[in-house]
């Protein structure tokens, strides 16, 4: 038997070793999360309040009304930014890519800016700032896509890349 076989299987463990591990780190993690707080909570008490819910016990509906939910959303909110991330990635073909080399933050602190500057408002909208700067986040990415895809050779991730910052830096210029 060569010493290339007796490695494989090795090889291939590792990564279901390290999610296995993730795994158990992001459950600790969350079973931490719950106990922690304004007012500390033991861990049996955590569990308990998982498995056997007792709605007369303080602890247990802080637990499963204020703690779980903040936990959920955490936990949601880092999975769509994960995917967000990798959409990001997959569309610009650049495994490096990130908001602020494409130029996102610069946009979305530009229009947040400038209609604080210009007094625009959208009038009582909670979502006003949010949504200002989402559109300016947008804006300047398509300002670098179409930057990026004009003259010869068409898109690359190198051009994307090199545009986003560039558009990055005069945007955080003018901010």
């Amino acid at each position: 038997m060569s010493a290339s076989a007796l490695l494989l299987p090795r090889r291939q463990s590792r990564p279901r070793l390290a999610l296995v591990l993730l795994s158990l780190l992001l459950l600790g993690g969350s079973l931490v999360h719950l106990g922690l707080g304004a007012r500390w909570i033991a861990p049996p008490t955590v569990l308990q309040a998982l498995l056997h819910y007792d709605p007369r016990n303080f602890d247990h509906r802080i637990i499963v009304d204020l703690r779980l939910v903040r936990l959920a959303a955490a936990l949601l909110t880092g999975g769509a930014l994960g995917v967000a991330g990798l959409l990001l990635q997959t569309v610009i073909r650049n495994p490096l890519g990130e908001p602020h080399i494409l130029g996102l933050n610069a946009g979305a602190s530009l229009a947040v800016v400038a209609t604080s500057a210009l007094g625009v408002s959208l009038g009582g909208v909670a979502l006003a700032r949010p949504l200002t700067a989402a559109c300016g986040a947008a804006l300047l990415f398509g300002g670098v896509m179409l930057l990026s895809s004009s003259g010869r050779g068409g898109v690359t991730p190198l051009r994307i890349t090199l545009c986003g910052v560039a558009l990055s830096a005069f945007a955080s210029a003018v901010t």
